[in-house]
């Protein structure tokens, strides 16, 4: 959406989180951003992407979470401990539960 102080935003489904489109910046929660990246429009009207290495992006994000995670005391909860989620341990009824 667009803030009438002109922020575009980009608004989270599902945790209501708000950020500025432009900065990645969390405006709801100012612990909480988003990674940008440089963009262009090429002439076929093809947007692009400047990337920086695979490896460099993977380390950068797991860094980024886990500071994320430090600033907002986030623990996540052990597997299968939500009582609205039954998480299957083994084969039901004979049917093997690959997935």
């Amino acid at each position: 959406g667009v803030k009438p102080d002109g922020h575009i935003t980009l608004a989270d489904p599902v945790y209501k989180s708000i950020y500025d489109l432009r900065t990645g910046s969390g405006m709801s929660h100012a612990n909480l951003n988003l990674s940008t990246f440089q963009v262009k429009v090429d002439e076929q009207g093809q947007v692009l992407v400047k990337l920086p290495p695979a490896d460099q992006m993977a380390d950068s994000f797991a860094r980024q979470s886990q500071e994320a995670a430090e600033k907002n005391n986030f623990k996540p909860p052990p597997r299968g401990s939500h009582p609205d989620i039954q998480v299957p341990r083994a084969p039901k009824n004979g049917v093997n539960l690959e997935w």
